[in-house]
């Protein structure tokens, strides 16, 4: 089977599944659907050039963020990141429904019959919703998950600094200065297209970040003879509440669900039109 950033994930995401044990039969449906995914979809996809089908992605994200674990956080990131490249498109898709009926109200065709004043306004309702309002879901989305993972990484003692740089490049860290925007956006997808607000915003959630370690030393916490436990790190540097899990799991499932939501819905509203 050909190796894809997808396949990789969800072949790791079945062998975990495995290993945690089949529970019941709902673990059982889980695992034959991973395996369909792993044989029968991604094989058929070029990497390349196609991304597979929307209902793929989201059933493999919404299984990432059922439990969210910190060393999964990259490769969620990269997924969430394909299917925000495919709203990205459906938004712009949208614009162009509009311009076509447009000049099909202006320019009747015999062969073509333009949408009605409701599914108009629908579809006008959809590209506000599925454009601006589910790209400030998806960057809040990115933000939370990579403080999670930074935090997660920063309580259990490991080196955040090449975390840090990946996930808040704008800030840069004590030892490596912050990378141009250009230089971002080419190394993690998770990153592109981000406007001006985007990357102040990036730049704030680093700065909230980077307290907890500034705290840790000022507190003198370094200065003992053995590190403090990851009990102790927790109750007494407080996660961030971007990064809570629970609330990373709801956002993403309502990103998910209004974006699905809108492509049937349009989809159907197009049959129509061409039937």
């Amino acid at each position: 089977m050909t190796s894809t950033p997808l396949a990789r994930e969800v072949d790791s995401l079945t062998r975990r599944m495995l290993s945690d044990g089949v529970q019941s039969q709902e673990d059982k449906g889980y695992i034959t659907i991973y395996k369909h995914i792993c044989n029968d979809i991604i094989p058929l996809v070029d990497p390349g050039t196609d991304f597979p089908p929307l209902p793929v992605l989201a059933y493999v994200l919404r299984e990432h963020v059922r439990e969210i674990f910190p060393n999964e956080v990259p490769a969620t990131l990269d997924l969430l990141a394909h299917i925000e490249s495919m709203r990205r498109r459906f938004a712009q898709q949208l614009t162009e429904v509009l311009e076509v009926n447009g000049r099909l109200q202006s320019e009747p065709d015999p062969l073509s019959i333009p949408l009605t004043t409701g599914e108009r306004v629908k579809i006008k309702e959809f590209r506000s919703s599925v454009g601006r309002k589910l790209r400030k879901t998806y960057r809040e989305i990115v933000v939370g998950l990579s403080l999670h993972h930074a935090y997660e990484a920063w309580v259990s003692h490991e080196d955040i600094e090449p975390l840090c740089a990946t996930y808040f490049p704008f800030q840069g860290t004590p030892h490596s200065d912050p990378l141009p925007p250009s230089d971002i956006e080419k190394q993690h997808s998770f990153h592109a297209h981000l406007t001006g607000d985007e990357r102040k915003e990036l730049q704030t959630m680093g700065s909230v970040f980077w307290e907890l370690p500034e705290r840790f030393k000022s507190d003198g916490m370094d200065m003992g003879p053995s590190k403090p436990s990851q009990e102790k790190m927790r109750a007494t540097y407080r996660r961030p509440k971007e990064a809570d899990p629970a609330h990373l799991a709801k956002l993403t499932t309502e990103y998910l669900d209004k974006f699905q939501n809108a492509v049937a819905t349009v989809e159907d509203i197009l049959a129509t039109v061409e039937d």
